[in-house]
């Protein structure tokens, strides 16, 4: 979300002709935030994005909304790969179950929470939205 904090402190900038005498730097700091997140963010033997750098292995919904704050397209191989991920059940390692998609297994990560409350009803509207602008909605099959 950082990255997402520098890309629309300068659009709001440049849209409403706001000085932004740090342009630059606000500039370099949003790249370098996207390359970073693209080299530790992804994970590549899995095919997905994952939930941070330390915990490169656990699948988050949370990277859903990414399309939709122009982080990436929608038809990145990479996120479609993630989507793909996403869509599977829990016991393929996947979030998605009964109609509702987990922020992430809580089976593996130690929060404090009970899973009960992680199943994010809203995550899968933010799963359509990306299946919208693909006009691959109503359904996408996970590829196998």
């Amino acid at each position: 979300m950082l990255w997402v904090a520098f890309d629309r402190g300068l659009r709001l900038a440049e849209k409403r002709n706001f000085p932004c005498p740090n342009r630059a730097k606000w500039l370099e700091a949003r790249d370098f935030l996207y390359e970073e997140i693209m080299e530790k963010g992804y994970n590549k033997e899995m095919k997905c994005f994952v939930q941070s750098y330390e915990n490169n292995t656990m699948l988050d919904s949370s990277i859903l909304i990414a399309p939709l704050v122009f982080f990436i397209a929608p038809n990145d191989p990479r996120f479609l790969n993630t989507m793909d991920r996403i869509m599977l059940p829990p016991d393929k390692g996947g979030l998605t179950s009964t109609g509702l998609v987990y922020r992430y297994d809580t089976e593996l990560s130690e929060d404090g929470m009970l899973s009960l409350y992680l199943s994010l009803s809203f995550s899968v509207s933010i799963l359509i939205l990306p299946l919208f602008l693909l006009g691959l909605f109503p359904r996408r099959e996970p590829a196998n």
